[in-house]
């Protein structure tokens, strides 16, 4: 991108105090203030030093209007100040924040400053994408949709206005439809003044004060492609978007991701939005199917170990040891096997690993909880032993653990601790 590219494209505006213009990217000016980024005046600044730079003259557009800054560097001989950010000064005049890259730099040095022409055109073509934004959205919505803050950057643009929801799909594609309609229509930008102010105008049906970068007809612009939206804050909607080559890119990439998806269907000839619709029906059916089996080996099981309870004093007390079980299941088993055993007065104990870790669940029926007997209170001794903590309360609990080996040992002690719970309970 030459900088007779930038000079062809840009429309030229009426920009801040202490700038060439928005047409020009380099400038033949002095440095008239050199500071470290705390404010800190400097009589010189060498190679890995932190600077500000305030220049007669500049080329770069700082930061504001809704656009994000210019970058570049400032070079003189075998100086090179490399600017990452330009600010608004309190003068009005911008202030280069950078660092010194090679060679030593003080005031009143003569100096080239150049900005990054591709990004100046980025930050145009972005810039004037979200004037027609504002249009439509306005248009499409109505005029409540105020706009609260944007920033136009290279290739994105972040516009933030007055609304109580998110778009609907196709909301959101109709203001594609249209703002690209309205750019690709080829419209005029045009820049003046208004009572002072600096005002651009694009086409026939907007014209906005603005002081900032714009291209100089619709079509440089190129399209936009929308990327997200949420709801920033109660009454606000937040729109990011795509612009020029990066609006291109987005729809190449969408569009290779469609091919891929079409051949993992394996299905070309169908849609492939009805193709994945009709798959994750076969899985959500699928799921209902895995779900429906592992409940009946869950109700199998629980009625195998129901079979197999103990009669004590006080009640029935079940304790296995279980394996091949998510962990997950294990609490799940534990209460289907409590809820077997007669008249609410069992207490299901059932113990697991899965790799490194131990879990041991507990149950009790609600007559056993009535007269005393909690799950937790079952398993504090096992804790100990397995190295967990118990979790849960009332009917229901579990402990996990590191010490895998211990399990039986930590099995034989909960035994113990609920025939003793048992027998003390309240009758």
């Amino acid at each position: 991108m030459s900088r007779a590219d930038v000079a062809a494209i840009c429309v030229e505006t009426a920009g801040p105090a202490g700038l060439v213009g928005f047409r020009r990217v380099t400038a033949r000016t002095r440095v008239t203030g050199l500071s470290n980024t705390s404010g800190r005046p400097l009589s010189r600044a060498s190679a890995g030093t932190a600077v500000a730079l305030a220049l007669a003259e500049s080329p770069f557009h700082a930061e504001g209007g809704g656009q994000a800054c210019d970058t570049g560097a400032v070079r003189s001989g075998d100086t090179v100040v490399q600017v990452t950010e330009v600010r608004r000064g309190a003068s009005g005049h911008p202030s280069h924040r950078g660092r010194v890259l090679s060679g030593a730099i003080a005031p009143g040095d003569v100096v080239d400053a150049e900005a990054d022409g591709p990004r100046r055109l980025a930050i145009a073509r972005s810039h004037t994408a979200a004037h027609v934004l504002h249009h439509v959205l306005r248009g499409l919505l109505g005029e409540q949709a105020v706009r609260l803050r944007s920033l136009a950057g290279p290739g994105r643009l972040v516009y933030e206005f007055r609304h109580r929801r998110t778009l609907a799909p196709a909301e959101l594609t109709l203001v594609e439809e249209r703002v690209n309609s309205l750019l690709l229509a080829d419209p005029e930008v045009t820049a003046g003044r208004r009572t002072g102010a600096p005002v651009v105008s694009i086409g026939d049906f907007s014209r906005e004060q603005c002081g900032g970068t714009h291209v100089s007809h619709g079509s440089l612009a190129g399209t936009i492609r929308v990327r997200n939206q949420r709801v920033s804050a109660p009454g606000f909607l937040r729109i990011e978007v795509w612009t020029g080559f990066d609006a291109l890119r987005a729809v190449d990439l969408g569009t290779l991701k469609l091919r891929e998806l079409t051949e993992l269907l394996e299905d070309p000839a169908r849609d492939p939005v009805d193709a994945l619709r009709s798959r994750l029906g076969q899985l959500a059916q699928l799921r209902q199917e895995v779900e429906r089996l592992r409940q009946a080996d869950r109700d199998r099981r629980a009625a195998a170990l129901a079979d197999r309870a103990e009669l004590v004093r006080g009640g029935l007390l079940v304790t296995a040891r279980v394996d091949g079980l998510a962990r997950s299941e294990l609490p799940v088993l534990a209460t289907a096997v409590a809820e077997r055993l007669a008249s609410g007065l069992g207490l299901a104990v059932l113990g697991g690993a899965d790799g490194p870790v131990t879990d041991i669940a507990a149950a009790t029926g609600p007559a056993l909880l009535a007269r005393g007997v909690r799950a937790a209170d079952v398993l504090l001794g096992a804790a100990n032993l397995v190295g967990g903590e118990v979790r849960g309360d009332g009917t229901a609990a579990v402990v996990t653990g590191s010490r895998v080996a211990v399990l039986a040992e930590a099995l034989l002690e909960i035994r113990g601790a609920a025939r003793a719970a048992l027998a003390g309970a309240r009758h």
